[in-house]
């Protein structure tokens, strides 16, 4: 037996009003969404949807339309955008955790890499050199998620080597195609500028997506 004024908080009653004199005005359609208080004195989300009644003359006799209560829609929306932040923030967190201490096993592993070795010791460290940095670069895959997802992806513009960068995925991707018992190779076209600005570490990590695809699915 209540009005729609009456369960409005009184904040917004005003603003209610003011709607219903706009809806008059303009005859037509509205849309629009509001708090309410409930019978509890619990505030609830509410959607209107509300057009003009007309009488057989073509005048405004009133205004029909239907309320819904979006509150579990809103409410879970926003459980799910804390829920993505948190894990956005766990994401960063953990691939910085992970990264620091990798990237000390791959300064080690450049130290030994130019002490005095046998011909077996320098492939076994360039094994675990290659398998730290592929393991690295998925850390990095990682950390770019949850920044993409966080809206804070950058891309460098830096001048880099285009075939140094190439031959670096051959590097990395060299374990993968000597168990697989496979040829692989990585041609550019002789007129392809070598010298490039741009960001070496996405498009490596591009080529390497592709390029590891390509020799997982080849048998």
């Amino acid at each position: 037996g209540k009005k729609v004024i009456d369960i409005v908080i009184p904040e917004l009653a005003e603003k209610y009003q003011q709607k219903d004199r706009d809806l008059l005005e303009s005859p037509g359609t509205q849309q629009y969404s509001m708090q309410v208080v409930d019978c509890s004195g619990d505030i609830r989300h509410v959607g209107f949807n509300r057009a003009t009644l007309h009488g057989a003359d073509g005048d405004v006799t009133g205004i029909v339309g239907i309320i819904s209560d979006n509150t579990e829609l809103i409410d879970s929306r926003q459980q799910a955008e804390v829920a993505n932040q948190a894990k956005s923030e766990f994401l960063a967190n953990m691939s910085h955790e992970i990264r620091t201490p990798l990237n000390g096993v791959t300064g080690m592993l450049n130290l030994l890499m130019q002490s005095p070795l046998t011909g077996d010791q320098c492939d076994y460290l360039q094994t675990a050199q290659t398998s730290a940095d592929a393991l690295l670069s998925v850390i990095n895959d990682i950390l770019d998620f949850s920044k993409i997802e966080a809206g804070r992806l950058e891309i460098e513009q830096i001048d880099f080597d285009l075939r140094n960068t190439l031959a670096s995925v051959e590097e990395l991707l060299y374990p993968q195609v000597l168990k697989k018992q496979i040829d692989f190779n990585i041609r550019t076209d002789p007129d392809l500028p070598n010298h490039l600005k741009g960001d070496p570490g996405r498009l490596r990590q591009i080529l390497l997506n592709l390029a590891s695809n390509a020799v997982k699915f080849t048998h």
